[in-house]
C-alpha cells in the first residue's frame, strides 16, 4: 500500500497557488543589456498618481516611469529611453495620457497602456532648467497642463495642440525654483508654492495672482486644493503643514501644524474631510481638516515618506520613501495592502558582502548616504551624519568599512559598516572609525587598498594624496594629472593604482614610488567615472558618463575587443567578482547591472612591455568568496549551514516536534506552517549551536503552500537569498539543507527530476535525499540560492528520491506581507 510521509500537508500539492502582494523584480519585465545576466534597482521615486479610475499606479523614478496594477502591484508598464528619468508625473482626466516632466527638460505625453513607441513621443519644450511638478486641469478633456520649474516659473500648456507656436498659453513669474503646481477641481484657480517659501494662487483663465502667501520659512514642497476649492493646504521643509482660505480675502485657517521634521508632501482625501501628510520622520499622519487635529498615523516605512497620493475612492492612499519602498494602504484601519519594492537609485559604490549579496551606497533625494542590499534594495541603514560627505564614496575590499568624502576642507570619514547596521542610526562614536584629510579642494574619488592600509583620494586639483590609515599621515602626492580626478582603482597587489579623469584619461601609478607608470592614455567618450582591475581577467574595466564600459590591458594600455553599454546611464562605480566572471556596474539613476565577462572579453594576449619592477603581481591571499557564479558544494553548504536553524516545538499535545529553517531576512526565519502548527511554545537555535532563541512571534502564514515566517531576536545570522524559482531547470543541481531525524546540519545534494503542476500550481521535484526533521529546510541551487522549501516526501515499495520542494517565489509573496 502507498503511502505519503508528509513534510507538508498533501493538499499541498493540489492547491491553487496565489499571486504575491509584494513584486519582486521579474527578470522577464527588464531588458537586460547586451552581455549583462542581471539587473537591479528601478530608481529613487520622485512622484506617484493614481489612474483617475483608480486601476494604475504610476511612478516617476530616477530611470524612468513604472506602471503598476494598484490593486495586485504587478507591473504592467514602463518607459525609459534618452529623455532620461522622470521628476513628476499626472494623468488626464480620462486617464489615456500620462505626462511626465522628464531630465532632459521635456514633458512627455505617454499613453500608459502602450509599450515603449518606436515613433518619438510629442515634448513640451521651453523650460530653461530643472521641472519638478506637472499637473492636469480637472475638467473633462483636461484643456490645460501647468509645469513648475527651477527656472522660476510656471508654464501653460494646452496640451492637444500640435502646433508647438501655440501649445505655450501662460508664463507665470516667481521669484525662486517653484516646486510644486495644482489647479482647484473647478479649473479656476492654480497655485504654486517655491524655495523661496512663498505660495502664489492664479486665476487660471487670465493669469493675474489673487492671493500671495508668505508664512512658511523654507522651501514649499507641497499644495493641493480641496475639492470645494475654499481651501488650499501645503507643506514645507520648515516642518509645518498650513491650511489656507480661498474665500474673500483668504489667509491661514489655524496655526501652523508643526512636525518634528521636514514635510515633504501634503493632499487633502477625495471628500475633503481629511487631508494626509508624509514626512521626514517616517510617518503618514491623517488630519481632520475642520479641526486641523491629527486622527491617525501611518507606520511602515523605514525612512522619509517623499510622497503620497489618494484613490478616487478614498478607500487606498500609496505613500513612497527613500527606503526603496512604495505602499499602499487600506485607508481605514492604516494597513498595508500591497508593497512595491526595489526603487532605490544614485549608486555611489558597491561592494560583495561574506554571504556572497551585494551592498550598495548611494544617496537619496535628500542628498543623505544610504546603504541597502541590492538584490533586494531594501535599505540597510541611512548615513545621515554624512551630509556634505558625498561627493565620492568606496568600500574597502572586504565590504566592512566604507570611506565617503567631498567636502571643500578635505575630511574624510572612515567607518565601520557592521557597526552602522548594528545601531541603524548612521555614523556614531561606535561606528566611526577613523576621520583623514585630504584634497583640500574637496574630494571628488576615493580608493582603499586590497589591505585597507592606504587611502587613495582625488581632488579637482588634479592631485592624488596617498593616505596611511592607521597613522593618518600622509604618504605622498601624485602629480601630472591634466584634470579633475574622476574615479581611483587600486590594482590587487596594492602596489599599483588607476585613476582616471574629467578629460576622458587613464593612469597608472606606482604607488610605492609615487611615478606614473608610462603616459596616460585617452579614451573616446566621456569622463571616466568608474575603475576597476581583475587580476585574473588581466583588464582594468572603465566606466564613463555616457554609460560605457571599456576594458584594457594595462601592460599595453590597449583596448579590448569588447564593451558594455547601457544607454542613458552614467557610471559611477564597478567591481569584479574575485574570480573574474562577473562585473557589477552601479550607475547614477540608480541601476546595478551584473556583467558576464565570459561574454564581455575575447581571449585575447597582448605582449606585455611593463618593466619587472611596474608589473602588477597577485596578493597570495586573495579570496575568493565573492563570487556570484557556480560555488562548490563546500561554499554552499558552508554558508547555507550558518543560516541554518533547529527547531524544537511543543504541540497541543504536550509532544515535541522537531523541523528545520533558514533565516531570509534578518530575524526573521522561513520554515513550513505544519512545522508550527498548534505549536504552544518553539525556541529555534542555529545549527552546531548551543544558544537558544525564543520565537517571539508568527509574522506571516500561508497554510495552504505550508510556509511560515516566524520572528525572533539578537541572532546576528547569515541570511540566504533567494533565486527566481520560475527559471530553475530540469536536471539543476541542488541542496537540500536540513535536520533529518534531529542530525543537525545535514547536507544532501541531487538534481532536479521534475516541475510539477502548471500555472499558479507548480512545485519542484528533486532527488536530494530528505526525510522528517528536513521540514522548513533550505534548497538552494549551485549558486547558493534558495530555490525553494523541502516539503513533502513520497515514499513506497516502488518509488525512491520523489521529494518535493514548494517554489521560493511564493515563499517572496508570503514575505512581502511582513513589516
Amino acid at each position: 500500500m502507498k503511502k505519503i510521509y508528509l513534510l507538508v500537508v498533501t493538499y499541498l500539492l493540489i492547491s491553487t497557488l496565489f499571486l504575491s502582494n509584494a513584486y519582486t523584480q521579474d527578470e522577464s519585465e527588464l531588458d537586460l543589456p547586451k552581455g549583462a545576466k542581471d539587473r537591479f534597482g528601478k530608481g529613487w521615486v520622485r512622484d506617484i498618481e493614481f489612474s483617475p479610475d483608480g486601476n494604475q499606479l504610476a511612478v516617476a523614478t530616477t530611470t524612468g516611469i513604472w506602471i503598476y496594477d494598484s490593486h495586485t502591484g504587478k507591473q504592467i508598464n514602463r518607459f525609459e529611453g534618452h529623455m532620461g528619468g522622470a521628476n513628476a508625473i499626472s494623468y488626464s482626466q480620462d486617464g489615456q495620457l500620462l505626462a511626465a516632466a522628464h531630465q532632459d527638460l521635456t514633458i512627455r505625453l505617454w499613453k500608459p497602456t502602450r509599450k515603449n513607441p518606436k515613433k518619438p513621443i510629442p515634448a513640451l519644450r521651453g523650460h530653461k532648467d530643472k521641472i519638478y511638478a506637472v499637473t492636469f486641469s480637472s475638467d473633462d478633456k483636461s484643456s490645460m497642463l501647468a509645469s513648475a520649474s527651477a527656472d522660476k516659473t510656471i508654464r501653460l500648456w494646452d496640451p492637444h495642440t500640435v502646433t508647438d507656436d501655440e501649445r505655450l498659453i501662460a508664463i507665470l513669474p516667481y521669484k525662486d525654483s517653484v516646486r510644486t503646481v495644482a489647479f482647484s477641481f473647478d479649473n479656476r484657480m492654480l497655485a504654486g508654492g517655491s524655495d523661496d517659501g512663498i505660495i502664489q494662487v492664479w486665476d487660471a483663465g487670465t493669469g493675474d495672482r489673487i492671493y500671495e502667501f508668505k508664512e512658511h520659512t523654507n522651501s514649499v514642497q507641497a499644495v493641493h486644493f480641496s475639492r470645494n476649492r475654499t481651501q488650499l493646504v501645503s507643506a514645507s521643509l520648515d516642518g509645518s503643514v498650513l491650511l489656507w482660505s480661498l474665500v474673500g480675502a483668504g489667509g491661514k485657517l489655524h496655526s501652523p501644524i508643526q512636525h518634528n521634521a521636514s514635510v515633504y508632501t501634503a493632499k487633502f482625501s477625495p471628500d475633503g474631510n481629511t487631508f494626509a501628510t508624509g514626512s521626514a520622520d517616517k510617518l503618514i499622519r491623517l488630519w481632520d481638516t475642520n479641526t486641523a487635529r491629527h486622527n491617525l498615523t501611518f507606520t511602515g516605512h523605514k525612512d522619509s515618506v517623499s510622497d503620497i497620493d489618494f484613490s478616487a475612492d478614498g478607500t487606498t492612499l500609496v505613500s513612497a520613501s527613500p527606503d526603496g519602498t512604495i505602499l499602499l494602504w487600506d485607508t481605514i484601519g492604516a494597513r498595508t495592502r500591497i508593497e512595491i519594492s526595489e526603487h532605490t537609485g544614485g549608486i555611489k559604490a558597491l561592494a560583495y558582502t561574506e554571504d556572497n549579496r551585494i551592498r550598495a551606497c548611494g544617496t537619496g533625494l535628500d542628498g543623505k548616504l544610504r546603504l541597502w542590499d541590492a538584490g533586494t534594495s531594501s535599505e540597510l541603514s541611512p548615513l545621515s551624519e554624512h551630509t556634505g560627505l558625498t561627493q565620492a564614496v568606496t568600500f574597502s575590499n572586504d565590504g566592512k568599512t566604507i570611506v565617503s568624502g567631498g567636502s571643500e576642507d578635505g575630511t574624510i570619514f572612515l567607518s565601520n559598516v557592521l557597526k552602522v547596521l548594528e545601531n541603524n542610526k548612521g555614523i556614531n562614536n561606535e561606528s566611526l572609525q577613523s576621520v583623514l584629510t585630504g584634497n583640500t579642494h574637496g574630494i571628488t574619488a576615493l580608493a582603499l587598498s586590497p589591505a585597507g592600509t592606504t587611502l587613495a583620494t582625488g581632488g579637482a586639483d588634479g592631485r592624488i594624496h596617498l593616505l596611511d590609515v592607521a597613522s593618518r599621515r600622509e604618504l605622498k602626492v601624485l602629480k601630472g594629472a591634466q584634470g579633475t580626478i574622476t574615479a581611483l582603482a587600486f590594482a590587487v597587489d596594492g602596489t599599483h593604482l588607476f585613476s582616471g579623469e574629467e578629460n576622458g584619461t587613464i593612469r597608472q601609478w606606482n604607488a610605492l614610488t609615487g611615478t606614473e607608470v608610462g603616459t596616460g592614455y585617452s579614451t573616446p567618450l566621456g569622463a571616466i567615472t568608474a575603475l576597476s582591475y581583475s587580476l585574473s581577467n588581466e583588464c582594468l574595466a572603465a566606466g564613463d558618463t555616457t554609460g560605457t564600459i571599456q576594458f584594457f590591458d594595462p601592460a599595453t594600455k590597449r583596448k579590448k575587443a569588447r564593451e558594455f553599454f547601457i544607454p542613458h546611464s552614467s557610471i559611477t562605480t564597478l567591481i569584479f567578482s574575485d574570480d573574474g566572471s562577473s562585473l557589477v556596474s552601479g550607475s547614477e539613476n540608480g541601476t546595478i547591472i551584473v556583467w558576464d565577462m565570459n561574454a564581455g572579453l575575447l581571449n585575447t594576449k597582448l605582449e606585455d612591455n611593463t618593466s619587472e619592477e611596474d608589473k602588477i603581481t597577485p596578493q597570495t591571499n586573495t579570496s575568493q568568496k565573492h563570487k556570484i557564479t557556480e560555488q562548490t558544494a563546500q561554499e554552499i553548504a558552508q554558508n547555507a549551514l550558518k543560516a541554518t536553524v533547529y527547531f524544537g516545538i511543543q504541540k497541543l499535545d504536550r509532544t515535541i516536534s522537531e523541523g528545520s529553517g533558514f533565516f531570509i531576512r534578518p530575524n526573521y526565519i522561513a520554515t513550513n506552517y505544519h512545522v508550527i502548527e498548534d505549536a504552544t511554545a518553539a525556541y529555534i537555535k542555529l545549527v552546531g549551536k548551543q544558544t537558544t532563541y525564543r520565537v517571539e512571534n508568527i509574522a506571516a502564514t500561508d497554510p495552504e503552500r505550508d510556509l511560515a515566517i516566524l520572528k525572533v531576536s539578537n541572532t546576528n545570522s547569515v541570511v540566504l537569498p533567494l533565486a527566481n524559482s520560475d527559471k530553475v531547470e530540469i536536471g539543476e543541481t541542488v541542496y537540500a539543507v536540513g535536520n533529518p531525524k534531529g542530525l543537525e546540519g545535514t547536507v544532501s545534494n541531487g538534481i532536479i527530476s521534475s516541475i510539477r503542476g502548471t500555472g499558479n500550481n507548480k512545485w519542484i521535484q528533486i532527488t536530494a535525499a530528505v526525510s522528517p526533521g528536513s521540514s522548513g529546510g533550505a534548497v538552494l541551487n549551485s549558486r547558493g540560492k534558495v530555490i525553494g522549501i523541502a516539503t513533502a516526501i513520497h515514499k513506497d515499495e516502488d518509488a525512491q528520491n520523489l521529494n518535493f520542494v514548494v517554489p521560493s517565489n511564493y515563499l517572496k509573496a508570503l514575505l512581502g506581507k511582513v513589516q
